[in-house]
């Protein structure tokens, strides 16, 4: 399980979250911060003492939910749906009736109620729930009046799920995470222990910003003095006397005011643990900075065992850092972080080259393209993260290729090693052939180390390059690739392990296309499927069993019938049953193969694939290049083989 945290705001990482939760093998952690008090969101915290900021945590829900599923789909737009502006008075006492009695449908606006009736059955039960229990707090404070007006429903929800948990912003996450997430495996973590905080900040040149909606709005170009997070919202007779304060006595004053805030233990473990941590880009003075302003964050990240510490360089400028350059950002994050020197904090950043070349872009201080692309012992990678299509956004695609990269090239040197294990059966004559086949493909640029094996052949002279090897080896028997597999599975020498079996000849370079399913799937193994075509199967059959129509006819009706039979016993359907191209992952198969032990003696290919299936490991079946030929098939052991494979089954 390979685990990211991701430091991310409300829209900026949307893309590179959505990409990322549909990685198989990755646990992903959202990192967000509870202070934006803007607008809409603004109200409700004034409303309900102690609220924290919800909207970030609404907009991570959103992305963590599967879209392709019609009920998690319109569970999304249910979430982010915006109250209209006419939903105030009646309109909202109606709605407060529907909610609590079921009564009324009439008297609600059509938009609204669509929204609502899209989702159903528990869902909906739950959504209702919290509703209730905001809007029996609202009833209880009439006299406290509030403006639903572009309120988010999604808000009211988490806003109903805290009171619900007696004002404990972290339960109320959780419980809804719980009620409403998809399958997808990640978690959204609230960076603090739940201090009541609200965001305000002072620029160089004296602006006062006292709320996160004028943080992200229009300002001054000049560069921010300090961000502060202010335990009491302050009044609008405060702000003006702030106002009338000399830059100096402005600043003593807020930092007289600013208050720490505890690192929560939930996101100090998912930090601790992680092999990626991600710096995502957004707006970085509301959602990002504050994030790392939290006390002792920066040593826990420093003695994470993560190995990539990537800081993602916004595309376009935002309003808060019109006066930054990609440099001043990478400062700034490793201020708040507490090592404004860089001792392991940050060890990459992606930087959108075209970025520095567009007038909105945010530019680089000094010139990387020829030269060490080095800034503070960081690497800097100049690459094309920017999105096809939404010009300033990043790509998910290609930004969560390149940090995948970034890990891969950490522990390929390590653990990327391959073994392959070729039994010919009878041709040897087509060594010389296969190994020339072999030694054409470039497996450096994939593996570390491979190692071929081919059984009872005599191997010609080799000059070969130190990451190759090529044994000649003199197992026995029917199944000789099923003893390999185990010695393999028990001793734990490579990453993968291909077998290639029979008397036909497959390409070799199929095996670098079935790696790359293992890398980028939950697969256990892949099977190769030499029935691509109905008439690659006939011809296959025609070349060995072509001089007796008996055999050649019996041939057809066992592949049929050992495919039913796999079906019926194991609950899934092969093509190819028989195969003898076989990728195994190790990765996957010494998490997950846990019915298999060294007392258990594997007597056929089926009878291993009943293994893997009983332990709920999914298995790839991809076509491939196969052919034989007339002269060199041993129809004696591919009936044999058959005939054990057929009872093997039934073991």
């Amino acid at each position: 399980m390979l685990r990211v945290s991701l430091f991310c705001g409300g829209r900026g990482c949307a893309s590179i979250i959505r990409e990322l939760i549909q990685v198989p093998d990755v646990e992903l952690n959202l990192l967000v911060n509870a202070y934006d008090n803007g607008e809409s969101t603004g109200a409700l915290r004034r409303f309900i003492p102690g609220y924290l900021g919800p909207s970030d945590f609404r907009k991570n829900l959103s992305y963590l939910l599967e879209l392709y599923s019609p009920e998690q789909y319109m569970l999304s737009e249910l979430i982010n749906y915006r109250l209209p502006a006419d939903f105030h008075g009646r309109a909202v006492n109606n709605f407060v009736t529907y909610i609590q009695d079921s009564a009324g449908e009439e008297n609600i606006s059509l938009e609204l109620l669509d929204q609502l009736n899209a989702v159903e059955g528990e869902l909906r039960k739950k959504i209702y729930m919290y509703l209730k229990c905001f809007f029996t707090y609202y009833r209880k404070k009439e006299d406290k009046d509030f403006d639903f007006r572009n309120c988010s429903l999604g808000n009211l929800i988490l806003a109903g799920a805290f009171i619900k948990n007696n004002n404990d912003f972290e339960m109320a996450t959780r419980e809804l995470m719980a009620s409403f997430r998809s399958k997808t495996n990640a978690n959204l973590i609230n960076i603090s222990n739940g201090e009541n905080r609200f965001l305000m900040a002072l620029k160089e040149d004296g602006e006062f910003l006292e709320d996160e909606a004028k943080i992200v709005g229009k300002q001054s170009s000049c560069k921010y003095s300090e961000i502060y997070l202010i335990a009491d919202q302050f009044t609008k007779e405060d702000i003006d006397d702030i106002n009338k304060l000399e830059f100096r006595e402005r600043k003593r004053f807020l930092e007289s005011k600013d208050k720490e805030v505890s690192l929560s233990e939930t996101a100090k473990n998912a930090i601790e643990n992680s092999d990626i941590i991600i710096y995502g880009p957004g707006t970085q003075f509301s959602s990002l900075y504050p994030s790392y302003k939290t006390k002792e964050i920066g040593q826990v990240i420093a003695h994470s065992k993560a190995k990539i510490k990537v800081f993602i360089v916004n595309i376009y400028k935002d309003n808060d850092i019109a006066s930054y350059t990609a440099e001043d950002l990478v400062d700034t994050a490793l201020y708040y972080l507490g090592d404004k020197e860089n001792d392991n904090i940050i060890t990459h950043v992606l930087y959108n080259k075209e970025s520095n070349f567009c007038k909105e872009g945010v530019k680089l201080r000094e010139n990387f393209a020829n030269g060490d692309n080095k800034y503070k012992n960081i690497d800097i990678l100049l690459g094309d993260y920017e999105h096809p299509n939404y010009p300033g956004l990043h790509s998910g695609t290609k930004t969560t290729n390149a940090l995948l990269d970034l890990y891969e090239c950490k522990e390929k040197v390590t653990e990327n090693e391959i073994d392959i294990y070729m039994d010919l059966n009878e041709r040897s004559v087509a060594v010389n052939v296969m190994i020339e086949e072999f030694l054409e493909i470039d497996w450096c640029k994939h593996f570390k180390t491979v190692r071929l094996y081919i059984n009872n052949v005599k191997l010609p002279t080799l000059m070969l390059p130190s990451s190759i090897e090529i044994h000649a080896t003199k197992n026995k028997g029917f199944f000789s690739e099923v003893d390999v597999f185990c010695d393999w599975f028990w001793s734990k020498k490579s990453k993968y392990l291909v077998t290639v079996t029979g008397d036909g000849e497959y390409k070799l370079n199929d095996i670098i296309h079935s790696i790359n399913i293992l890398n980028n799937t939950t697969f256990g193994a892949v099977y190769g499927s030499r029935n691509q075509s109905r008439q690659q199967f006939i011809n296959s059959l025609n070349a060995a069993y072509g001089e007796s129509r008996f055999l050649f006819y019996l041939s057809r009706f066992g592949a049929f019938l050992l495919g039913v039979l796999c079906a019926l016993r194991f609950k899934i359907v092969f093509s190819d049953p028989l195969s003898g191209f076989r990728v195994y992952s190790g990765r996957i198969l010494r998490k997950n193969l846990n019915m298999l032990n060294p007392k258990i003696k594997l007597r056929t290919s089926v009878a291993l694939t009943h293994y893997i299936v009983k332990d709920k490991i999914e298995i790839a079946e991809i076509p491939v290049r196969y052919r034989t030929f007339k002269g060199f098939t041993n129809v004696k052991w591919r009936f044999f083989r058959g005939i054990r494979n057929l009872i093997g089954v039934f073991c």
